[in-house]
């Protein structure tokens, strides 16, 4: 769906907040279909509306090519904070990592919408909505 939707979501009465996600299946470096989160890291990101808790590192920055990656998917990619993992053919800094106590969750990588939009070759798409009320 086109990120205009976000908009008409957000003047709905009640709504406090909107945040617009993309999710994609893509292939990195050691898996073949690894879940990327594209998130607004400049729109107060609240983790807490994933139930995820950033226990280290920080919170990525839009457009930067940076990752926060689940702890599980953390460990299977033997990778730390600092490291480089490939996402078709582009480098993407890991620079913290998530816990929700969910394993599905704990597999996944959260990057900037921006950066997600680019790879998937989808400017101005987005397939979630969440809205905050």
């Amino acid at each position: 769906m086109n990120e205009e939707w976000t908009d008409k979501i957000q003047n709905i009465n009640g709504v406090k907040n909107v945040e617009r996600v993309y999710i994609g299946m893509i292939p990195t470096e050691d898996n073949p279909y690894s879940m990327v989160i594209g998130i607004e890291p400049t729109n107060d990101f609240d983790m807490n509306s994933m139930k995820m808790m950033l226990p280290e590192g920080r919170m990525i920055k839009d457009n930067a090519k940076e990752l926060i990656v689940g702890k599980l998917a953390l460990e299977d990619l033997n990778k730390t904070i600092g490291d480089t993992i490939t996402i078709k053919d582009d480098g993407f800094i890991i620079v913290g990592t998530y816990e929700s106590g969910d394993p599905n969750q704990d597999n996944e990588m959260l990057t900037s919408i921006k950066d997600i939009q680019e790879v998937l070759e989808g400017p101005g798409k987005i397939n979630i909505i969440l809205g905050i009320c």
